[in-house]
């Protein structure tokens, strides 16, 4: 008895984490541009058969709830084959006029219909997906354009960091030392102004940098290399 109460649920936890949600946004980042008469949009599909319902907020950088931007409608219903927007609108007057960048997380929750008719047991597996939302204040050139290439890479006693100057969150796609590919080091994203420390002691010695970054449209952009000073 025992053994066939446990083969099915350690079947279920292999299974669930692989799931893949069954809506598709139109975009993998919203970019947000700082007016406050101006929204942002995300277009939603559901190119299943299947009836959704669609949770949609908005929490600050951390994954915490905020109250600087909301999302319209925060519950809808999507239908198989059918497709909804969702409107992103900042409602708190002060970030027009910040400094920098400022990042935000968009969370769509896909909640499967249910099947009242039935008596059987019904198992619903409800995904979320969740993309950045970069709200680029009024100062801030909507285009993040070349800012890219403008980090500089140093050593110090820790090992190798580097600092960004522009107003931009910069997102890397890869980064590796000197010329070999091989040599992949870990890195994710670098708020503005900010100095991050990428590789630790004698890994951090490289004398260059080559890196590539996610674009404004959720591309990967050219290689850039960059001296180690």
């Amino acid at each position: 008895m025992l053994k066939k109460l446990i083969g099915p649920f350690l079947l279920w936890i292999f299974i669930a984490p692989v799931a893949h949600a069954s809506l598709v946004l139109d975009q993998n980042r919203v970019i947000y541009p700082g007016a406050l008469d101006q929204s942002a949009e995300v277009k939603i599909s559901n190119p299943t058969q299947n009836d959704f319902l669609v949770q949609a907020w908005a929490e600050d950088k951390d994954g915490r709830s905020q109250q600087d931007i909301f999302v319209d409608p925060p519950l809808s219903k999507i239908k198989g084959q059918h497709k909804i927007s969702l409107r992103i609108m900042a409602i708190n007057p002060s970030l027009v006029n910040k400094p920098q960048e400022q990042l935000y997380w968009l969370n769509v929750k896909e909640i499967p219909k249910i099947d009242k008719a039935t008596n059987a047991a019904q198992l619903a597996i409800v995904m979320r997906t969740r993309i950045k939302i970069l709200y680029r204040p009024k100062g801030v050139p909507e285009d993040m354009e070349q800012a890219y290439k403008n980090l500089e890479w140093k050593h110090n006693s820790s090992g190798l960091q580097v600092f960004n100057p522009t107003p931009y969150y910069i997102t890397f796609d890869k980064v590796w030392l000197d010329n070999k590919k091989s040599k992949i080091i870990k890195a994710d994203m670098i708020p503005p102004f900010s100095t991050t420390l990428m590789a630790k002691g004698s890994a951090g010695q490289a004398a260059v940098v080559n890196y590539t970054v996610i674009n404004d449209f959720g591309d990967t952009s050219d290689v850039v290399q960059k001296n180690v000073h």
